[in-house]
């Protein structure tokens, strides 16, 4: 049933939705695109991605035992390895990181800044 088919009162289960967004998964990369052009700063939005999971703490520490040292990996937001509720957070906590450090949103819509 719709939401506006039920009456006041009325019991309904609701199931929360497991997979990923692909509108917000777009906008995230799309942001990244538009960051990129606008900064010249990162080679490409892959590299900024992997920036931004660092700053965000989304990493892994670990021990590489090639160098002997503790080292950080970014964590993954693929797909199978992320809700859409830890995506959503990491995106609005990167959103706003970015925005602190760079100075200007860039998921904002063009002339909506």
């Amino acid at each position: 049933a719709m939401i506006d088919d039920l009456l006041i009162g009325q019991v309904a289960k609701l199931i929360p939705r497991k997979g990923r967004s692909l509108p917000r998964n777009a906008a995230y990369w799309a942001g990244l695109q538009a960051a990129v052009a606008a900064t010249d700063a990162w080679p490409t939005a892959s590299h900024l991605h992997a920036d931004l999971k660092r700053l965000t703490g989304y990493v892994d520490v670990y021990h590489n035992p090639l160098t002997g040292r503790d080292e950080i990996r970014p964590q993954s937001t693929a797909f199978d390895k992320m809700s859409e509720a830890e995506f959503a957070a990491f995106f609005r906590l990167a959103q706003l990181k970015f925005t602190e450090r760079m100075g200007f949103d860039a998921w904002a819509r063009e002339g909506h800044e």
